[in-house]
């Protein structure tokens, strides 16, 4: 499980890195943050402030409320998979060789 941990957070610092660099060459005004990682709302706080952009939180409803209450707006998952999955017992889109 330790490996996993300094990967995860290799990876959370990475991003992190991303989304200030990005911000700092203004290379957003809007930015989609997809995770539940509450680790990310200091940089979240930073970035909107200082370059006044606006980071929108996507996300499953009930996790990560610091986090959505850091970002601009949010977007719950939940309210379009429905739209995005088959229902239950369909089966797959046929090909049609063109």
């Amino acid at each position: 499980h330790q490996l996993r941990r300094t990967v995860e957070k290799g990876i959370d610092a990475a991003l992190l890195t991303d989304i200030i660099k990005a911000a700092f060459d203004n290379t957003f005004d809007q930015a989609i943050l997809i995770t539940e990682d509450s680790d990310f709302v200091s940089a979240v706080k930073f970035v909107q402030e200082r370059w006044t952009k606006q980071i929108i939180h996507a996300y499953f409803r009930g996790k990560s409320d610091e986090l959505r209450n850091a970002c601009w707006q949010h977007i719950f998952f939940d309210d379009f998979m429905t739209d995005l999955l088959p229902p239950t017992g369909a089966s797959p889109p046929h090909h049609h060789p063109g």
